[in-house]
């Protein structure tokens, strides 16, 4: 029963604030993406993108084996004076055209590393007074698991663990806001993401808006609430209940079922944390994250099993 009560609370305050940040949008104006890219490379910067030596990988199950594939962005082709240069025709090849959400699952089952996305864009976002041109901001609801972005090679934000143990942004929105020093006027304008991840966690890159800074507050709003706000009072629920049930059972020992429960609730606010949780320490890997987060679950479903045995007052039959 109050799970139900639960969710049906959630419920309406989710339609309240889509409300309140539908209206905060309305009168804005959105950025035009042309169009989103990926490719395999382990470079840390969109400059290491055009160095080194080049792959020539044709297809994505070639990309999917090759875990070292170098390439050029358009820019850096321009402006390159290396015989190791790509054409434009090769570079369009080499670079996957995608969509988001992308999966890596989908594409590259067993790939785990990192992979490049960019995002060609175009910057104008006039008010309709011709004034001064609207801030710019951008949004990302998800990276999974680490990563880093740039725009126009500019640094914006880097998680602090690129490598094991890594950072865990698969369900943390970002919000960045674009400096317009490093926009590119009449011109496309590229964001770069570094994603690294791990098989094991369904790797790959969220959706992406750009936009003006009050759409954008709207939308991270209502992101932040998804993602994260829900999962705390989550948690608050389940603690409060936990405790409850924890005094219930301190007072009448016989009745179990109260017991049961307060163990169900200890089990799941532990695996329900890794929806917040933004680091795998003080695990030395995701596999081992992974592993503990497996147990408490099972854990859980012990308990809450035999707390709904013991609430139907059933008996286990005498062997």
């Amino acid at each position: 029963m109050h799970s139900i009560v639960f969710a049906f609370l959630i419920t309406m305050i989710s339609l309240v604030l889509g409300h309140s940040a539908w209206a905060q949008a309305s009168n804005s104006c959105s950025v035009s993406i042309d169009s989103v890219y990926s490719t395999i490379s382990n470079a840390m910067t969109p400059a290491e993108l055009g160095a080194g030596t080049h792959s020539k990988a044709l297809t994505t199950t070639e990309l999917g084996a090759n875990n070292t594939t170098k390439v050029l962005t358009p820019t850096e082709l321009e402006s390159s004076t290396t015989s190791t240069a790509l054409t434009l025709a090769e570079l369009d090849v080499q670079w996957q055209s995608v969509t988001l959400p992308d999966i890596w699952t989908q594409r590259w089952p067993k790939h785990s590393g990192v992979t490049w996305y960019r995002i060609d864009w175009q910057a104008p976002c006039h008010n309709e007074h011709k004034q001064a041109e609207l801030p710019l901001a951008l949004l990302l609801t998800s990276i999974n698991l680490a990563g880093s972005i740039w725009i126009n090679d500019q640094l914006l934000w880097a998680d602090p663990n690129q490598v094991e143990p890594l950072s865990r942004s698969w369900n943390s929105p970002r919000y960045l806001t674009i400096p317009s020093n490093v926009l590119r006027p009449n011109k496309t304008n590229h964001l770069y993401i570094r994603v690294v991840g791990d098989a094991l966690t369904s790797p790959g890159l969220g959706p992406i808006e750009i936009a003006d800074i009050h759409t954008i507050t709207a939308s991270y709003t209502q992101a932040n609430w998804n993602q994260r706000i829900i999962y705390y009072l989550n948690i608050i629920f389940s603690i409060t209940l936990g405790m409850m049930c924890a005094c219930i059972w301190l007072l009448r020992r016989q009745e179990l079922a109260y017991g049961w429960y307060t163990l169900a609730s200890i089990f799941w606010v532990g695996f329900i944390a890794n929806t917040l949780i933004t680091e795998t320490v003080p695990f030395a890997n995701t596999l081992d994250f992974t592993k503990f987060n497996i147990i408490l679950f099972l854990g859980y479903t012990f308990c809450f099993g035999l707390f709904s045995w013991r609430f139907l007052n059933k008996r286990f039959p005498r062997v």
